[in-house]
């Protein structure tokens, strides 16, 4: 429960790599993105490409030929993301067996993230 709430904390756990391309010269570049502004990044070296009307954001790291309009397709690289948030160990804990184990002498369900309180 502990490494849940804090890699709760941690913002863009996930890595994606987005495509810049310009049809016309042909040009394409790789950046990579993520889920919300990142702070390794002064933001002028930031496209925001979020929609607000959405609720949705999005940040890429600014291409260096092409206009950030020019993101054309996106993916997100599973095998890079937890290695990073994660320790060995820690990793470990999100593997079979610990998904699925019981724990003895647990009577309660343990809440990892806030309960909200249903309307009545």
């Amino acid at each position: 429960v502990k490494v849940l709430r804090r890699v709760r904390e941690i913002p863009n756990k996930r890595t994606f790599h987005c495509n810049f391309s310009n049809v016309k010269t042909k040009a394409t570049e790789t950046k990579q993105c993520f889920s919300s502004a990142t702070q390794s990044l002064p933001i002028h070296e930031q496209c925001d490409l979020s929609k607000r009307d959405a609720n949705a954001t999005w940040f890429c790291q600014r291409p260096d030929r092409l206009p950030c309009a020019a993101i054309s397709t996106c993916r997100w690289h599973p095998g890079s993301s937890t290695k990073t948030v994660l320790g060995l160990e820690e990793i470990k804990l999100f593997q079979k067996p610990y998904i699925e184990e019981e724990l003895e002498g647990l009577t309660t369900p343990i809440r990892v993230t806030e309960e909200v309180p249903t309307p009545q």
